[in-house]
């Protein structure tokens, strides 16, 4: 196991940066349906048109980073693998 652990200090920076593109992956994922609710609770309920573009088109910009992030993971991981 030492030495496995030994393989992989040269690639610590990149593992570093894998967990933080997850840990953004996961965020993403987590936060969209949370907003879905707001913008139904805010938005359909009140009928506030632009409250759900707004907030649609935030949703869109996380959907995106979450995209990078998960892109971002796979050639990493594909790195080190």
């Amino acid at each position: 196991m030492l030495k496995f652990y030994r393989g992989l200090s040269r690639y610590a920076g990149q593992l570093l940066l894998l967990v933080l593109l997850l840990f953004g992956q996961s965020f993403t994922l987590l936060f969209l349906p949370n907003m879905m609710s707001l913008i139904v609770d805010k938005g359909v309920v009140d009928q506030n048109i632009p409250y759900i573009l707004q907030h649609g088109l935030l949703m869109l910009c996380i959907a995106l980073g979450g995209s990078l992030c998960a892109i971002g993971v796979g050639y990493f991981a594909s790195k080190i693998g």
